[in-house]
């Protein structure tokens, strides 16, 4: 049985790979927890951009973490600091769509 409900959310690993000497190294993992957008926001939110699709879908995170250890909680500011780095913001991407069309998570 499938239930058609009106919001829907998931979690996800996150995977941030950054280049290196010619390499991709893993520099970080944590959850991130998403929102399910149906095709009208989808579609609306593509138009706007990356930053504002991201903005709408992620809604929370766990394991994220500051240079001196403590927890870097979801705050709008924080998200915004959080997509402004390229391999986070393209991590976060990639998980989405993998998601959502139903491929396999990335293995280590």
């Amino acid at each position: 049985m499938f239930t058609i409900t009106k919001n829907r959310s998931f979690t996800w690993p996150i995977r941030v790979l950054s280049p290196e000497s010619g390499e991709r190294r893993e520099i970080g993992e944590f959850n991130a927890y998403f929102r399910l957008l149906d095709l009208a926001e989808t579609n609306a939110l593509g138009a706007q951009g990356d930053t504002a699709f991201l903005s709408a879908i992620l809604v929370g995170w766990d394991g994220v973490v500051q240079e001196d250890g403590l927890a870097y909680p979801y705050t709008p500011e924080h998200l915004a600091t959080l997509i402004d780095f390229i391999p986070v913001r393209a991590a976060l991407l990639n998980a989405y769509h993998v998601a959502i069309s139903g491929g396999a998570r990335e293995k280590n």
